[in-house]
């Protein structure tokens, strides 16, 4: 699998782990409404699904649209694989960015 396969990997898996979650959450809440006590807090899972299904379909649209800036050329790439790098961190010695395909850090001077 190629560094770019890994990198829709990640995005979906961590996305799906979310939206698993978002569900279980929900489902637990739903059985919450014959406490009556808790019944309140059981009317909140139709959003909690949906509010974990908007964070799921968020951690797969960012770096899909970041490797489709990269095809286009558009985007910072790596100087070391030529791949779509990520969002600017702040490190000991300045601004970096992380590759999303071969995971190497890229300091400013090298992408702006």
């Amino acid at each position: 699998m190629t560094g770019l396969g890994w990198t829709y990997l990640k995005a979906f898996v961590l996305a799906a782990i979310v939206a698993v979650a978002a569900l279980f959450i929900a489902l637990t809440l739903k059985g919450l409404q014959a406490n009556p006590i808790l019944m309140g807090v059981a009317s909140l899972a139709p959003w909690i699904a949906l509010a974990g299904f908007v964070a799921a379909l968020l951690l797969i649209a960012v770096p899909v649209w970041r490797v489709w800036l990269w095809q286009r050329g558009a985007g910072p790439i790596c100087h070391r694989c030529g791949g779509p790098l990520g969002h600017e961190l702040k490190g000991r010695y300045g601004p970096y960015r992380p590759c999303l395909a071969c995971h190497g850090n890229t300091s400013e001077r090298y992408y702006t």
